[in-house]
């Protein structure tokens, strides 16, 4: 009985361990995709190595994603902590007031307050985030030394 409950548990945990796997690899490679774009968007291959253009464009290629990425997952902890529901609410009565035929009854700002569902998993994003701003600062600190 134990054995199966053991081999269960590591189950689990193995389990658990892929989706914290794809979910990073699937941050890392969006992040990693924002990253070249601004690299190309730059020019970076006419850039001279060692130069202090060549460390700007490499500084800016990897602060941008990892300041988007910090900023969604800022977004997300207040989104779970209520303090957008408001905001929320108001939009939701807004469209509904412009939509013809909605007859549903409305719920007051209670009802909808408790009927959010909170978003777990999200610290990735901001794991994430800090490693690709700080390539950035190295890269930035490079950039007035160089």
């Amino acid at each position: 009985m134990e054995n199966n409950n053991q081999a269960q548990n590591e189950i689990k945990k193995r389990k658990s361990l892929k989706r914290i796997i794809i979910k990073y690899s699937i941050v890392i490679a969006i992040c990693l995709a924002i990253a070249i774009i601004c690299l190309f968007t730059r020019n970076f291959t006419k850039a001279i190595v060692g130069t202090k253009e060549y460390y700007r464009i490499w500084a800016d290629s990897f602060t941008i994603p990892g300041i988007i990425y910090i900023f969604l997952a800022l977004i997300i902890f207040l989104i779970n902590e209520g303090s957008l529901t408001a905001l929320g609410y108001m939009g939701r009565i807004i469209v509904r007031s412009f939509t013809p035929n909605s007859k549903k009854e409305r719920m007051n700002y209670y009802e909808y307050s408790q009927s959010k569902k909170k978003i777990t998993g999200y610290s990735c994003l901001l794991w994430v985030g800090l490693a690709f701003f700080l390539v950035g600062l190295i890269f930035l600190i490079l950039f007035y030394n160089a």
